[in-house]
């Protein structure tokens, strides 16, 4: 059987500080399974409270460079 190839998703989001649209982004991204999934969190603003939320998911978050 042929290898399973996992979707790429990045989301891409003006900050990672707490706030609604970041907390909803992070129960987003928590629930997504991630056998399926390559997710990458992008944020054009320097990194908040929320990206270590999703770093400790394995997920990874970087700013927009």
């Amino acid at each position: 059987m042929g290898e399973i190839k996992k979707v790429k998703i990045c989301f891409l989001i003006t900050g990672l500080n707490i706030g609604g649209a970041e907390m909803m982004l992070y129960r987003l991204v928590k629930r997504l399974d991630k056998t399926k999934y390559d997710i990458v969190v992008v944020s054009i603003v320097p990194l908040g409270k929320v990206a270590e939320k999703i770093s400790r998911l394995g997920i990874k978050s970087s700013v927009w460079k």
